[in-house]
């Protein structure tokens, strides 16, 4: 039987995806019964990831083979042939919550010590900031920080909804459609704690910033605790009317910057601590040093190794991590392109494009070529003839000689240095932001 549900589900996932997760399912006839099947994933970290994102595709094809529906149960290995977890208590577990995302769980350094303590504060009593807007680039840990203060209010038995600046906009959209608002208008503004992410969303669409004003106003008035986040600071949000622009400005606004290599090693040191992953510390401090500081591409990069360790029933070495990251940078390095590189250099130096293409030797226009030119290395697959005859030099030497020049220029310079990271920060959010449109 369950070889026909694997053949079934061949048809549901690419090749790819079954070959790297299905086939590391093992299925439990003991634990099972008519109606549940139950499945072992080899660590918790494999697990969480099949559950959310096969879990349906699995009860839809197990249920159109058996005739009836089934509930599927996806559980690491850990857990096999040893006492069932406690079922969660329904009375603090929130749906629209993940409970992983707590405050336990949450690495703090000096990249979001301020924006942590001040989660902490309003978490544990309500209205002290009101509201919170935490700002930070894609993959730095909002969606955490704002989980973190939802589920510490369920434990203490508040009311919390959590949800994201589009769902906002589908609630009212389908409210209006069904002659529904009271009931939108019941959800929104009867909660203890409204947590909203990616307000920025709200940019230009004029009638939910509208709506959005009005829940704001009357949350606040109940001293009903409000917080959200955003990738740019409220003044830089395009299309934010000025009047909702004051209200995310009257209260607290918190950064949260990328990590440091110190905090980037804690944080992988932890998942690997609670997903049950055995890691070598010079694995370790490799994946910290060559990974970039979006969080989500380090998880990413955590699973796919954990995967393909698993795949191959060998533990985790220094030259698998090196295949995976060099993968992972390949894939990132073919979505940035020599004119996105020349834009974003030319408007962190104030200066146009076609002036750093020209044949002008200005100190500026030097700087900016070689700007380019590590970017380029860097961040794409283009040669240096490639790289050369985009800029209008003579020849790849050039290009080497430039790189060579502001290597160096980064080791002895820290101003240069922050400039660079500056720009390749702003490349990889622009890649982030498209992988989600």
């Amino acid at each position: 039987m369950i070889e026909q549900i694997w053949e079934a589900l061949k048809l549901g996932v690419s090749e790819y995806e079954f070959n790297t997760y299905m086939q590391l399912l093992d299925y439990d006839a003991h634990a099972s019964k008519a109606d549940l099947f139950v499945f072992y994933a080899p660590n918790v970290l494999l697990c969480h990831y099949i559950s959310a994102k096969y879990r349906t595709l699995l009860e839809n094809t197990i249920g159109a083979h058996k005739g009836y529906k089934v509930q599927v149960q996806v559980r690491p290995k850990s857990q096999q042939q040893h006492t069932p977890p406690k079922p969660l208590n329904l009375a603090k577990h929130n749906p629209t919550l993940n409970p992983a995302f707590c405050f336990e769980t949450l690495i703090v350094g000096a990249c979001n010590q301020m924006a942590v303590k001040i989660a902490t504060q309003v978490a544990r009593a309500r209205g002290v900031y009101n509201p919170v807007l935490f700002v930070g680039g894609v993959g730095l840990g909002k969606t955490h920080l704002l989980n973190a203060i939802g589920n510490y209010a369920c434990d203490q038995l508040k009311s919390v909804l959590y949800v994201t600046a589009e769902q906002f906009l589908n609630d009212y959209v389908s409210g209006l459609n069904s002659h529904s608002m009271d009931k939108f208008q019941d959800k929104y503004r009867s909660c203890d704690y409204l947590l909203i992410d990616d307000v920025q969303f709200f940019g230009g669409k004029e009638k939910v910033q509208e709506e959005f004003f009005h829940t704001f106003n009357a949350l606040h008035a109940q001293n009903k605790q409000i917080v959200m986040s955003s990738d740019k600071p409220p003044k830089d949000i395009k299309g934010l009317a000025e009047r909702l622009l004051s209200r995310f400005e009257m209260g607290m606004i918190a950064s949260v910057h990328p990590p440091t290599l110190e905090t980037k090693l804690a944080i992988i040191e932890q998942k690997c601590q609670l997903d049950k992953i055995e890691i070598h510390q010079e694995v370790l401090h490799y994946l910290a040093s060559h990974l970039n500081e979006n969080i989500r591409q380090i998880e990413g990069t955590l699973l796919r190794l954990s995967a393909r360790a698993a795949l191959s029933h060998q533990p985790i070495t220094l030259q698998m991590a090196q295949s995976i990251v060099q993968e992972t940078t390949k894939e990132r390095a073919q979505e940035i392109s020599l004119e996105r590189i020349l834009r974003v250099v030319a408007s962190t130096l104030n200066l146009k494009p076609s002036a750093i293409q020209s044949n002008a030797r200005t100190r500026q226009i030097s700087l900016a070529k070689k700007s380019v030119i590590y970017l380029a290395r860097q961040l794409t697959p283009h040669s240096s003839i490639t790289i050369a005859q985009f800029l209008g030099l003579k020849d790849h030497s050039a290009v080497s000689k430039s790189l060579k020049l502001m290597q160096q220029a980064m080791l002895e310079d820290s101003q240069s240095k922050l400039l660079l990271e500056e720009m390749a920060h702003k490349l990889q959010a622009m890649e982030c932001e498209r992988g989600k449109s």
